[in-house]
C-alpha cells in the first residue's frame, strides 16, 4: 500500500512538471502581432502649431548603480486642438486616452514602451485658451541600445550616449525651453548650440523669434561605472549577471540533499519519512532544473532581440 502511494505520488508530481514544462515551451514559441499604426494624421497635429512646449531630461546617477532618466514635458494645448476637451475628462475614458497618446506618442510612434514609467499621473488643469498638460516620466539606463522616455530618444552605445528630442506630434509647436541636465556624464557635443546653462549645470536652449523646434541631439560620455552598468544585455554580463543566483539556488539544493542522504543512513524510516524523504529529493531537483531555466530564459531573451525588429520584440516579450 505505501509503495502504491508513493508511485502515485511520483505519478502526480512527474504530471504536474509536464504541465509546467508544456506551459513554459508555449510561450516560448508563441508570438504576438505587432501593434499596427494609424495612417495619415489622426492626430492633427497641424492644429498643435499654436501649442507652447517647454522640455528637459536629467541623468540622475547619484548614490546609484544605473544611471535614472527623468523627463517633463509640458505642453500649453489650444483649445482649438479637437481632442482638447477629451484631456478634462476622466483618465479611463477613451476621449482622455486619445488625446494623452496623441500628445506622447503621435501617429507613427510605437505605442508600448515597456521602460518608461511614471511616478505620478500628469497633471492636467484648465487655463486660459486651453489646458496646461504636465508629463513626469522616467526610465533607467540598464541595457544597450533605444530608450524611449517622454519626448526624448536616448541611444545607449557601448562607450557614448545620445540623448535627443522628438516629439511627433508637436514638432511644429511653438518651443519655449529646452534643457539637458547630464549628472556626473561629460557633455562631448550638443547640437545646435545651446543658449546657456541653468543652476544644475544643464544646457539650455531658448527660443528665438520665428524659430521653429531644433533638432536637438546631445552626446555624452558617461562614466564607466554606468556604462557598465547599461550593459546588462550583452551576452557575458548577462550570464554573469543571472551565474550569480546559482551560489544561492544549488547550496539549497545540496543541503536538501546532504539531509536527505544523512538521514536515510541514520535508520531504518518510516513510511511517512520516506515520502518525505523523496519529497525533499524532488525539491532539489526543482530548484536546480528552475535556476537554469531562469538562466537559459534571460539568456534566449537576449540572443532573440539581436536577431528580432525592437518593436515586434517589445510585444513579444511582454506575452513571454
Amino acid at each position: 500500500m505505501v509503495r502504491d502511494q508513493l508511485e502515485g505520488r511520483g505519478s502526480e508530481l512527474r504530471s504536474r512538471l509536464g504541465v509546467l514544462l508544456a506551459l513554459l515551451l508555449g510561450t516560448i514559441f508563441a508570438f504576438v502581432p505587432a501593434p499596427t499604426h494609424a495612417a495619415g494624421d489622426a492626430c492633427q497635429s497641424s492644429k498643435l502649431a499654436s501649442a507652447s512646449v517647454s522640455a528637459s531630461v536629467e541623468l540622475d546617477d547619484r548614490r546609484r548603480t544605473q544611471t535614472k532618466i527623468l523627463s517633463r514635458l509640458i505642453v500649453h494645448v489650444p483649445s482649438k486642438w479637437p481632442y482638447a476637451s477629451g484631456l478634462l475628462l476622466g483618465q479611463d475614458s477613451e476621449e482622455y486616452r486619445r488625446a494623452m497618446r496623441c500628445l506622447l506618442r503621435g501617429d507613427v510612434r510605437q505605442v508600448q514602451w515597456w521602460d518608461e514609467w511614471r511616478s505620478n499621473r500628469p497633471e492636467i488643469s484648465s487655463e486660459k485658451g486651453g489646458v496646461r498638460v504636465q508629463v513626469d516620466t522616467y526610465g533607467w539606463a540598464a541595457s544597450q541600445g533605444m530608450l524611449w522616455v517622454g519626448p526624448w530618444d536616448i541611444n545607449i552605445g557601448k562607450d557614448h550616449w545620445t540623448v535627443a528630442l522628438n516629439p511627433p506630434a508637436l514638432a511644429q509647436a511653438r518651443w519655449t525651453t529646452l534643457t539637458v541636465r547630464p549628472g556626473a556624464s561629460s557633455i562631448l557635443s550638443a547640437k545646435p548650440r545651446p543658449s546657456g546653462k541653468d543652476d544644475e549645470n544643464g544646457l539650455v536652449w531658448r527660443r528665438k523669434a520665428g524659430q521653429h523646434m531644433p533638432q536637438l541631439s546631445v552626446r555624452l560620455d558617461p562614466s564607466w561605472q554606468r556604462s557598465w552598468a547599461a550593459q546588462q544585455e550583452r551576452l557575458r554580463f548577462s550570464l554573469l549577471n543571472d551565474a550569480a543566483g546559482i551560489p544561492w539556488h544549488w547550496p539549497t539544493a545540496v543541503l536538501l540533499l546532504v539531509a536527505v542522504r544523512r538521514t536515510r543512513k541514520s535508520g531504518s524510516l518510516s513510511p511517512d519519512e520516506t515520502i518525505r524523504m523523496r519529497t525533499a529529493t524532488w525539491w532539489a531537483a526543482i530548484i536546480i532544473v528552475l535556476s537554469l531555466l531562469s538562466m537559459g530564459d534571460n539568456v534566449f531573451y537576449d540572443v532573440m532581440r539581436r536577431h528580432v525588429d525592437e518593436e515586434s520584440w517589445a510585444n513579444r516579450q511582454a506575452h513571454h
